[in-house]
């Protein structure tokens, strides 16, 4: 799991990837890119600072959960621990967000969007 001593959450990160999780539920989509075409990178800079070299149209932050209820098993379901934990490439992250929204209805219901950045 993430080591906390390396690691530390933003509240504004948080709220932003909790709008994203939301997002995701209410226009029933699940992907890196929102259906108006904003990819993670932007819509982390409307308010935080991510590196010059990192593209607006690429996606060095996000992992996206779906479907799955409990925290510590979606974290466990991702695909890209190795980004969420700041591993390997990741290794410079050192400020996380996760956010959730539960949408009854919508295709997943459970969408959980993991944000990791330097």
């Amino acid at each position: 799991m993430v080591n906390r001593k390396d690691k530390r959450a933003d509240k504004r990160l948080i709220e932003l990837a909790r709008a994203k999780a939301y997002e995701m539920g209410n226009l029933d989509y699940f992907d890196h890119v929102s259906p108006d075409g904003r990819t993670p990178h932007q819509w982390v800079r409307t308010s935080y600072s991510l590196p010059k070299y990192y593209p607006e149209q690429g996606n060095y932050i996000e992992t996206i959960v779906g479907g799955v209820q409990d925290a510590t098993e979606a974290y466990n379901t991702s695909i890209h621990k190795n980004h969420i934990q700041g591993r390997g490439l990741h290794a410079s992250q050192s400020t996380v967000a996760v956010g959730f929204a539960q949408v009854k209805g919508s295709r997943y219901q459970y969408y959980w969007v993991f944000w990791s950045v330097p």
